[in-house]
């Protein structure tokens, strides 16, 4: 199930990098097993709630298991006080909308994965009236929310002390997850302008930008964390912080947590005082603060500056625990005068008033780029570090501004040919892939190609996949979204259009779905000779595809009010799934064919045999019409509004049809 995906998916982040000691052990292990203990109380009742109305109105019966405010529309409040009602872990969809909020911040304090389109589609706006989100557990109990494809912006906690302006997670029995997201816009007196997280914080993907922590407060050491101010264990991977602003730690303040940090940019941040990009130290909870960079990029942050004093440490301020690797730290400015004694405007490590020297230290795996280190931050040098001075500034070969790749909502900055960062990274571990999912290594200037030191590979290999849904509406309906959000889970980008304008571009992407939402009658016979795999799940288009013969409730159809199906062993399944398979969690409309001798099948209806469900053909195998498939043609039996009502099992056989499609690279 998807659960498991997600799980998957985090684990190789962490484990990988844990291979060579850069991601924390620490947090790895107690994250999944936080994550397990949430999966294991989800139940067979858990719900699927599809937003539709962007007023911010209330459910008008929590617990009643239907999303309907008191004028019995789906909102987004109404969604989440439906799942607060009970402890399964719940799904909500998001339509493409601005959602203002007026009553104030979203409160979860249950399990729920809540799913945007697309980040710059999907916003939730506070208008710097209140937060956007906070998670409050009841008891015991563990909160889980993860957000997918949303912005997140004018959140505000303005009162003396408070944190968190967007996003609020005060409980160390709660996990929260952003999957890309945007978080910007928003503002905390006293830490934590973007986010304030004392549990379980995982960021992957996404950006946190423009945020501040009250960078007037010149002297207040709360005023902490632009971006996040942390107290607990956070996760940033293939993620960009850039534009906020704090009295310490512009991006980050890590206050006593645990940070690991992967194939993530830091660029832009200021520190009025200290710690432009990241501050790593004690906090109010006294403890060792621990930090985990690798394959980080961290250039153009500052600290202090007019009208504030002379500022320490641009890049990043360390008074705890800090590992490198493949990291660059360049152009980041202190403000202080190059040849002054207190200028260390990449990297300064030091205790701090009541630490001592023994819990300070800076160690590098290799391959660690420094524009300016001196004896401010002392660490030894590993293999492929190279250092520069305040006399010799190192040019860390990237280009002056940043840029970004189709599909990602990130901003970074890519090697430059021949510079310093192109075949530097360390030896004993390469990221698979880099900050926009390109796979590393690529080939450099060297004969015997390393990864590229920096969240941004040279060159790295083309590793996503991606799909054309051909949709019969410009505003998606529920089915759609749901489906555009499911693709994207297993690992999709997604691009739409009406079928005539599918034709130009159906070629350039890996696959192309033919959705339920659309009449056969608009689909342009060009596609039939696509030499790209086909989904259909619209039956009436089969016969369009050669892949059955035409004849309406005799070789295609739909079958209303149905649930279970009959999975043969084809060898494309699971073994756990072949028989009586239950894919809806109440009466659908599941689509069905009849398709000639060449194809292969997998699923029929319980109560008709011979009427296939799920089918296809391979590239080359002749056709229902006489034709050989171009490539392959696969029919899945999600008809109209069935994908507002599959339950995991059906979701999971459409993974592995995707799987088998196109297999990730």
């Amino acid at each position: 199930m998807r659960e498991s995906w997600w799980l998957a998916s985090f684990a190789g982040h962490c484990t990988g990098a844990d291979n060579m000691g850069i991601i924390s052990k620490r947090l790895t292990i107690l994250t999944l097993t936080l994550i397990a203990a949430a999966f294991a109380t989800s139940s067979a009742s858990a719900s699927t709630f599809v937003v539709t109305a962007n007023e911010d109105e209330p459910d008008a019966d929590p617990g009643d298991g239907l999303c309907a405010s008191a004028a019995g529309r789906c909102t987004l409040r109404a969604a989440i006080e439906e799942s607060n009602a009970d402890y399964d872990f719940d799904t909500v969809y998001v339509s493409p909308e601005r959602y203002v909020l007026d009553r104030g911040p979203l409160v979860f304090n249950s399990q729920v994965e809540v799913s945007g389109r697309n980040a710059d589609w999907t916003v939730i706006d506070a208008q710097r009236t209140s937060r956007v989100i906070e998670l409050a557990p009841r008891g015991d109990r563990f909160v889980y929310a993860r957000l997918t494809a949303i912005t997140i912006e004018n959140g505000y906690a303005g009162a003396p002390g408070s944190r968190g302006g967007a996003i609020s997670i005060p409980e160390p029995q709660s996990l929260f997850a952003l999957t890309r997201c945007i978080v910007r816009n928003s503002f905390a007196a006293s830490g934590g302008g973007g986010i304030y997280n004392a549990g379980n914080l995982e960021v992957t993907r996404s950006a946190i930008v423009d945020n501040d922590s009250d960078p007037e407060a010149v002297g207040d050491w709360a005023a902490a964390g632009g971006a996040i101010f942390n107290e607990g264990y956070v996760t940033i991977v293939r993620s960009s912080i850039a534009g906020n602003a704090a009295v310490r730690g512009g991006g980050l303040a890590n206050d006593s947590g645990t940070a690991n940090i992967l194939n993530s940019t830091f660029n832009n941040n200021v520190a009025r005082e200290t710690g432009g990009a990241i501050w790593n130290g004690p906090g109010e909870r006294g403890v060792r603060a621990f930090t985990d960079i690798a394959f980080g990029t961290i250039v153009d942050n500052s600290a202090g500056g007019d009208p504030w004093a002379p500022g320490q440490a641009g890049g990043i301020f360390n008074a705890g625990g800090l590992q490198l690797a493949s990291t660059i730290l360049g152009r980041n400015t202190d403000h202080q005068a190059f040849d002054a004694w207190e200028h260390a405007p990449d990297c300064l490590s030091e205790s701090l008033p009541g630490q001592s020297s023994d819990d300070v230290d800076v160690t590098s795996a290799g391959g660690v780029i420094v524009s300016v280190i001196n004896d401010r931050c002392v660490y030894d040098l590993g293999p492929y570090d190279h250092i520069g001075s305040a006399e010799f500034p190192l040019d860390p070969g990237l280009p002056s501004g940043t840029s970004s790749a189709e599909g990602e909502v990130t901003f970074g900055f890519e090697p430059l040919e021949g510079g310093a960062a192109v075949d530097q990274g360390g030896e004993e571990f390469c990221s698979y892939e880099d900050q926009w999912g390109y796979g590393r290594p690529a080939a450099g200037s060297s004969a015997a190609a390393r990864c590229d030191a920096g969240a941004i590979e040279k060159n790295g290999t083309w590793r996503r996949r991606s799909v054309m849904m051909a949709v019969g509406d410009r505003v998606f309906r529920p089915s759609d979204l749901i489906l555009a959000v499911q693709l994207s889970a297993n690992g999709f980008d997604v691009f739409d259009d009406l079928p005539a304008d599918v034709v130009d571009e159906a070629d350039e992407r890996d696959l192309l779905l033919i959705s339920e939402t659309i009449s056969s009658s608009q689909l342009p016979s060009s596609l039939a000779s696509l030499g790209k795999p086909i989904l259909v799940l619209e039956p009436a288009a089969l016969d369009n595809f050669g892949m059955t013969a035409a004849g309406w409730d005799r070789t295609q159809g739909i079958a209303t009010n149905q649930s279970v199906l009959r999975v043969v062993d084809d060898g494309r399944v699971d073994s756990s799934y072949v028989g009586e398979l239950e894919v809806s969690d109440s009466g659908a409309r599941l689509g069905w064919g009849v398709p000639a001798a060449d194809a292969w099948m997998q699923a029929e209806l319980l109560d008709a045999p011979g009427r296939w469900a799920i089918f296809g053909y391979d590239a080359g195998a002749q056709l229902a019409d006489g034709s050989r498939a171009p490539a392959a043609r696969v029919a899945f039996f999600a008809a109209e509004g069935t994908p507002e009502r599959m339950n995991y099992a059906g979701w999971n056989l459409l993974s592995g049809l995707l799987f088998n499609l196109v297999p990730p690279r």
